[in-house]
């Protein structure tokens, strides 16, 4: 699921409401999901350090 999320974020450029609407939840949904990530130590970044 994360990576699922992470995938489609990227493909929308971090547009966080197209994301939403493209995995079919809402975006009070999807920020819920960021926040427990970010909690985890994870962090959508658009552009991945090497």
């Amino acid at each position: 699921e994360k990576r699922f999320i992470f995938k489609t974020l990227h493909e929308t450029k971090g547009n966080r409401t197209h994301a939403a609407k493209t995995l079919g939840i809402s975006i009070r949904t999807l920020r819920n999901k960021l926040n427990e990530y970010r909690a985890e130590g994870e962090d959508f970044e658009l552009e991945p350090e090497d």
